[in-house]
């Protein structure tokens, strides 16, 4: 304190401000504004008492402070006005603690010398009480409280002798059990970042309170643009997506009728004529299976019918293109985190070569094939090499990318995804087919398709998933939250495809609507529910559940935006899809509809199930729950139309590529009316 008489001291050497109580330290004009507010002589003289002074010359130095703190223009603009740090705290179990704290440390936050940091929410903050040389955490509300050294509540507090922004991100902090402060081993600070982070969370923050704040109006409208946009996108694209499964369905019924019609001349292919009892009597050497070795390789079955040379240079240019469209996936990868000019000169590198000498064994293969008449390697050996050369573009290549890029995280955005990837390929390439080929009754069938098909569906969409949310926010300049779902969206694209694929096998109305309406209530739940599941994941792995509230709730706002993206996304590749299985079922003739209507009116069930769940869905995430969908979707990829839709094309002709194979048909030559379908090499 001071008395009206008398000049403020000068700060002293690294204290920049001070306390109200204590000695208040102002500058210049500051000073003067606070002098002339205190108490007159005439008023001493007139009988105020020393304490009554005192007080009165405090509450005016306070509201002085304040009115300065309103008029930026009267001060001086520095780097003190705009938050230094930022800090996370995570792990207590006290969700109000848990949460992202901003450092403020000009005049009016600061307490003792040290700046005090406030949570987003605006209910809690951090201080450091200079006795102890403890951070506590306390409310907002009883701030001015703490400031003046009176009564507050403390929520929790961190050990003693330390700094809360130390980089070692100190754990260990007490709470209150009721009797007596005890430490919580895995509660503190789990991450401090600087100035430049904060800008970008203040930015996504700002954008969720105005979502948060807008009227039910403001929300509809801003809804209507947002789908507006994103299918005035989206429609192009499945435009291109149905033209290439189309067409990719034709060339598999060019192929196969040649093979048929040498074998029979029959001029429908995969259409049942007459259902028949398939007895031993049916399986001969002459069945037709898409691209089998032996309507290729003359030494292989004899009498079997071969494939003419156009199809033979057809096949081998689809593997190729095939192969190389599996071995792009980690620099596609790549691309949507770090960009396309960071990465170009290893795809060039790495890639490119490969991808040319995969094309020239290609032309290699057929060319050998055509003049012989034998196959220049196995179906196992070119397997074999192409998991070779997979693994050289997954354990070699990027890993020489990311030490050369400095990058911090490779495996879990990257390796791990794409290894997900080639597990759930394996699986649907192996597995559905048997089952469905032993399911010969449509509600077994779709038995199968909302619970076994679904639950390794989540499995492996769900690890992940996890693998991508354990990217930690600090890292965002390498993977945007936003950008994550363009990772998730091969794994999602081949269990979707797949499975509208089973669901396209469906010829009876029942069934088409039970599977339909079901797989719609499967999908509301899961998108509803996926914050808990994924919860229940990461508690797993990590195997405590404070260290998961510790990590979720440190990276909250990377959360929010990672599943806000999907959102959109997971809408969108859904239409996708069934209109891919629908034009290339259709093309092929891979279907058991019995006509054009028939499987017109399953896409009509499929289209008209997943709208409803859309509109119930949105509803729920835009109203109920008020996520920033909106807000994720303009802070999308500039270009992220072209990822997206390139993506999808190409992984479709992947997909589709690799269902063909395990449909078939061969012919008895006594029974010149009926062409029986195999499935995988099991006769329906």
């Amino acid at each position: 304190r001071f008395s009206s008489q008398e000049k403020p001291p000068p700060p002293a050497d690294g204290d920049r401000k001070g306390s109200v109580r204590g000695s208040v330290r102002v500058r210049g004009s500051i000073a003067l504004q606070a002098l002339s507010l205190a108490p007159t002589e005439e008023e001493i003289k007139a009988g105020l008492e020393a304490e009554e002074k005192d007080k009165k010359v405090e509450k005016a130095v306070v509201q002085v402070a304040k009115e300065v703190a309103k008029e930026p223009a009267k001060r001086t603009e520095s780097v003190a006005r705009v938050p230094e740090r930022l800090v996370v705290l995570g792990g207590f179990s006290n969700s109000k603690v848990n949460g992202t704290y901003i450092e403020r440390n000009s005049d009016e936050y600061v307490i003792g010398s040290c700046s005090t940091f406030w949570s987003e929410s605006k209910e809690t903050f951090i201080f450091c009480r200079k006795g102890d040389k403890r951070w506590l955490v306390s409310y907002c509300t009883e701030f001015e409280s703490a400031r003046k050294g009176g009564l507050f509540s403390i929520l929790s507090r961190s050990p003693q002798s330390i700094d809360v922004g130390d980089s070692k991100l100190i754990k260990g902090w007490e709470s209150w059990s009721g009797r007596e402060w005890k430490p919580v081993p895995e509660a503190g600070v789990v991450k401090v970042a600087l100035a430049g982070d904060q800008k970008e969370v203040a930015q996504v923050t700002a954008s969720e309170d105005t979502a948060a704040a807008m009227t039910p109006e403001e929300r509809r409208e801003q809804a209507k643009r947002f789908l507006k946009q994103l299918w005035a996108r989206v429609l192009m694209i499945g435009f291109v997506v149905c033209f290439f499964s189309a067409g990719a369905g034709m060339l598999f019924q060019g192929a196969a009728s040649q093979l048929v019609q040498d074998a029979g001349h029959f001029e429908q292919v995969w259409q049942e004529r007459i259902e028949l009892k398939t007895d031993d009597d049916l399986m001969n050497k002459t069945y037709i299976k898409i691209y089998d070795k032996m309507h290729r390789d003359d030494t292989v079955e004899p009498s079997a019918p071969k494939m003419q040379d156009r199809w033979v240079y057809a096949y081998y240019i689809r593997m190729s293109l095939i192969a190389n469209l599996g071995y792009a996936l980690p620099w596609f990868f790549l691309f949507t985190t770090i960009g396309w000019a960071r990465t170009r000169r290893y795809f060039l590198l790495f890639f490119a070569p490969q991808a040319v000498f995969m094309f020239a064994y290609g032309f290699l293969a057929a060319a050998y094939l055509c003049g012989t008449g034998r196959l220049l390697l196995d179906d196992w050996p070119e397997r074999i090499g192409g998991f070779v050369l997979a693994g050289l573009q997954t354990f070699v290549a990027i890993p020489y990318v990311q030490r050369k890029v400095g990058l911090k995280h490779a495996f879990r955005p990257i390796i791990m995804p794409y290894l997900i990837l080639w597990v759930a390929l394996v699986g649907l390439r192996y597995f559905v087919p048997v089952m469905t080929a032993m399911l010969t009754i449509e509600w077994n069938k779709v038995l199968f398709r909302l619970t076994l098909y679904q639950m390794g569906s989540e499995f492996l969409v769900g690890l992940t998933r996890l693998s991508l949310r354990f990217v930690p926010l600090e890292d965002q300049e390498e993977v945007r939250p936003e950008d994550k779902p363009l990772i998730l969206l091969g794994i999602m694209c081949l269990f979707q495809y797949w499975g509208r694929i089973i669901m396209m096998d469906l010829k009876e109305p029942g069934p088409q609507i039970v599977c339909s309406f079901g797989l719609g209530m499967i999908e509301f739940f899961s998108r509803i529910t996926v914050v808990s599941r994924d919860k229940a994941y990461m508690r797993v792995v990590l195997r405590s559940k404070l260290r998961m509230s510790a990590y979720w709730s440190g990276n909250a706002a990377g959360m929010k935006r990672f599943r806000c993206s999907t959102i959109y996304m997971h809408g969108v590749l859904e239409y996708l899809m069934i209109f891919s299985a629908f034009s290339f079922s259709y093309a092929s003739g891979l279907t058991r509809a019995i006509d054009l209507a028939s499987l017109s009116m399953n896409l009509c069930i499929q289209i008209g199930s997943e709208l409803i769940v859309d509109a119930l869905s949105f509803y729920w995430e835009l109203f109920r729950e008020k996520l920033p969908i909106v807000a994720a979707w303009d802070a999308r990829k500039p270009n992220w139309a072209w990822y997206f839709g390139i993506f999808v094309v190409c992984f479709n002709l992947f997909a589709i590529s690799q269902t063909g194979e395990y449909f078939c048909a061969f012919e008895n030559p006594d029974l010149k009316d009926a062409v029986v379908l195999r499935y995988c090499g099991r006769e329906k």
